[in-house]
């Protein structure tokens, strides 16, 4: 699968890390719901997936963004919803609270300390 997942990703690299996370992301949804597996008797993985019944504890309690001028949840595609629009940050940060700060016509986006990027006027996120 390793090796799978390098050739198919990885080669050629995409421009930035957000371009590369939609390809990884595009590999993962092929790889586990077009491909069929012959250890599973050629069903695909996501046929065969049920997901756990224990709840995931988060490790952080509520975040404070005492500084920012909006808290947003990051939905499990790894959207937000701002200003009506749909933003894509990250999936791995779904179900996180992100701190966005106006800077003119931008948002800062931040997690916890740490600055992500920014949401420029047209609505797009510009990682750091």
């Amino acid at each position: 699968m390793h090796l799978t997942l390098k050739q198919e990703t990885t080669r050629p690299p995409r421009a930035n890390h957000l371009q590369q996370q939609e390809h990884f992301d595009a590999f993962r949804q092929r790889f586990n719901h077009k491909r069929p597996h012959e250890a599973l008797d050629m069903a695909c993985p996501g046929d065969a997936y049920t997901p756990s019944a224990k709840a995931y504890p988060s490790l952080l309690e509520d975040v404070e963004y005492a500084l920012h001028d909006k808290v947003c949840t990051v939905q499990r595609g790894g959207h937000i919803n701002h200003l009506r629009r749909s933003v894509y940050i990250a999936t791995s940060l779904a179900g996180e609270r992100l701190g966005l700060r106006q800077l003119g016509d931008d948002w800062l986006v931040s997690f916890l300390d740490r600055e992500l990027g920014r949401i420029n006027a047209a609505g797009r996120f510009q990682p750091c």
